[in-house]
């Protein structure tokens, strides 16, 4: 199904197998996929359905898309037929008793207006088009440090060992304890076993006179010419750049293969001074907006809920119940 759809939609992040894999980071998430197929028309959604027990109000269902980005795929963008399809899935919702369903939209898909009438601006992401001179796209300082990492002793790999692969989860855990992330952030064993299984999964190291300095996970799609970074890592170093400098060299190895976005993502947070966002930043001018979609199937339901629970915390949050 997910190969069927128009090749600029078969984006990796949205691609089945990366859906299953991420439900291993919760043992709450089940994973569904929901297929709407009518004639030539297809429709693909891939999601978690979550359970959490509350008190007084029993189990409360909803829908959320895995870690980073979601949406809704089709092979067509004829309105009537993408709306009968989402009033399928609607139907679907009400009779698994699902309350509310949220969506990171990925910033490349379009048309989401079709299946998420309430929508809301949530932050600024960055993505580099590989058509355009990458270097000279960077910022100014950006390009001098670049310049002058390239000619250093660095080497690029695509790791594949067990070894390389454990490596990188201890640089991670490391980068994660530094900048003092959430729990969300720490990823259990299963989770990389499935991510390094996937052959969409790529392991890039830059190693600095023989020393691993920073590694980066990235997904890529062939079909879709998109590569997204997912996940990064590094060691702080006076004397190098090595992130900057990883991120470079990966984004001119997908521009060597025609790829056509290397997609980078945005900050940690909704804030335009965001650090990590303008770390982004420094690598291209072309940003895009990222959108949060949601659809609630029992509206009385679900503000009775928020009416009994809602905290100044909880006010612009649409899963405003359970912790993330």
């Amino acid at each position: 199904m997910y190969r069927s759809m128009p090749p600029e939609y078969q984006i990796p992040s949205l691609m089945p197998d990366y859906a299953n894999v991420d439900s291993f980071r919760d043992t709450r998430h089940k994973q569904v996929f929901w297929i709407y197929s009518k004639s030539s028309f297809k429709c693909l959604r891939s999601f978690h359905v979550i359970t959490t027990v509350i008190s007084g109000w029993g189990e409360i269902k909803d829908i959320e898309y895995p870690y980073g980005y979601g949406g809704v795929i089709c092979t067509s963008r004829n309105g009537i037929l993408r709306a009968q399809a989402h009033q399928e899935f609607c139907a679907w919702a009400h009779e698994e008793n699902i309350l509310v369903e949220f969506c990171r939209i990925h910033p490349l898909l379009t048309r989401q207006q079709d299946f998420f009438p309430y929508k809301q601006r949530n932050r600024d992401v960055v993505c580099i088009d590989l058509a355009d001179d990458i270097i000279s796209g960077y910022q100014r300082r950006r390009r001098s440090y670049i310049r002058t990492e390239i000619k250093k002793d660095i080497r690029l790999i695509c790791a594949k060992s067990d070894a390389e692969m454990a490596l990188f989860k201890s640089l991670y855990a490391e980068t994660m304890r530094r900048a003092d992330a959430q729990k969300f952030y720490f990823f259990n064993d299963q989770y990389y076993e499935g991510l390094f299984r996937l052959d969409t999964t790529k392991l890039w190291l830059i190693y600095y006179a023989g020393l691993p300095l920073a590694g980066a996970i990235v997904l890529e799609s062939e079909n879709s010419r998109v590569a997204e970074y997912h996940l990064g890592a590094y060691v702080i170093s006076n004397n190098h750049r090595p992130m900057e400098t990883l991120l470079h060299l990966i984004a001119e190895h997908y521009k060597s293969r025609q790829f056509r976005y290397f997609y980078l993502g945005g900050g940690r947070s909704t804030s335009d001074n965001d650090t990590l966002l303008n770390f982004k930043r420094g690598f291209s001018k072309n940003l895009l907006q990222f959108d949060v979609g949601f659809n609630v199937f029992n509206a009385a339901k679900y503000d009775k809920l928020r009416l009994a629970s809602e905290t100044p915390c909880h006010s612009t949050r649409v899963i405003f119940y359970r912790e993330h």
